[in-house]
């Protein structure tokens, strides 16, 4: 069915697929390096872990406000942080610090 340049044609889609993949992944996790965010940032999960791990630490139906303030307080983070949760969400900037919220409201 296939013949050797199709299979060549599929192997080289998948390989460039994977690539692409690996570039743009590498490319989000490495926009977060000089950021202020919570330890435990990986390369290959970002703060998905974090975020995990402060998950379990409250009911199933909590507003997920609760976890950045908690993660603030328990980081000792500044008033603005980034969450790196890509692919799964956008990238987050989180403003706890009501002096930096009006600043952002007021531009």
């Amino acid at each position: 069915m296939f013949g050797v340049s199709n299979s060549l044609l599929a192997f080289s889609a998948a390989v460039a697929a994977l690539v692409f993949g690996v570039f743009k992944l590498v490319r989000a996790r490495l926009f977060f390096r000089h950021l202020p965010q919570p330890p435990g940032h990986s390369l290959l999960f970002g703060h998905i872990g974090v975020f995990q791990d402060v998950m379990v630490r409250f009911p199933a139906n909590t507003h997920p406000q609760h976890f950045y303030t908690y993660m603030s307080h328990k980081f000792a983070l500044p008033g603005i942080f980034y969450i790196d949760t890509w692919p799964f969400m956008e990238p987050q900037m989180v403003i706890t610090d009501p002096d930096a919220a009006m600043q952002v409201l007021s531009v």
